[in-house]
Parts: structure tokens; sequence; C-alpha cells
């Protein structure tokens, strides 16, 4: 399923940065292209997964041998 969104996706991106490119500028759209590659870092450092120590539904590892 990603790898459909994802393919999917690369036309549309395409088309849209071109568009922009044609209408602000080469260097104005890569500045935006640049600016939208920090947005998914900015959500996962924002988001609960930093404070994740252990994979949810999983149980803890024990100390013990078995």
């Amino acid at each position: 399923m990603s790898t459909c969104l994802t393919s999917g996706a690369r036309p549309v991106g395409a088309l849209l940065a071109g568009g922009l490119g044609t209408w602000a500028g080469v260097r104005p759209a890569l500045v935006a292209g640049a600016c939208l590659l920090v947005v998914p870092c900015v959500v996962l450092a924002r988001s609960p997964l930093r404070a994740l120590q252990h994979m949810p539904g999983a149980a803890p590892a024990s100390g013990g041998a078995a």
C-alpha cells in the first residue's frame, strides 16, 4: 500500500514542482523543496515517538536467563 502511495505521488509532486519552478523560478522552487524536506523531521521530533522505549504491545525483555 505504501509503495502505491509513494509511486502515485511522484508524478503529482513532479508536476507541482515544475509548475512552481515555472511560476516562481528555479531558485525559489528549490528553497521551497528544501523547506518541505524538513517537515517530516519536525513532525517526528514533536511526536511521542521520541520517548518510545519499546515497541507497543511487545513484552519487556526479561533480565534473567531462561
